[in-house]
């Protein structure tokens, strides 16, 4: 199972967060980065206070795909 690439190192209560993504994230360096939605809502909000954050791309994930 593809895990979301920001929050899938984090622990909660003795385990790892296994959010999967439903976007893919593309920066403007070129980097790919999977999102859950909580993180793509965070990733969003963050763009809005520094628009050198803004993704040269973004999409949706298409349900039960681990693109």
């Amino acid at each position: 199972m593809r895990l979301c690439d920001c929050c899938s190192h984090i622990w909660r209560d003795g385990r790892r967060d296994e959010r999967s993504p439903v976007a893919r994230w593309t920066c403007r360096n070129g980097n790919v980065v999977r999102l859950c939605q909580l993180c793509l809502d965070g990733w969003f909000d963050n763009a809005d206070d520094d628009p050198d954050l803004e993704p040269a791309a973004w999409a949706w994930l298409a349900i039960g795909v681990a693109a």
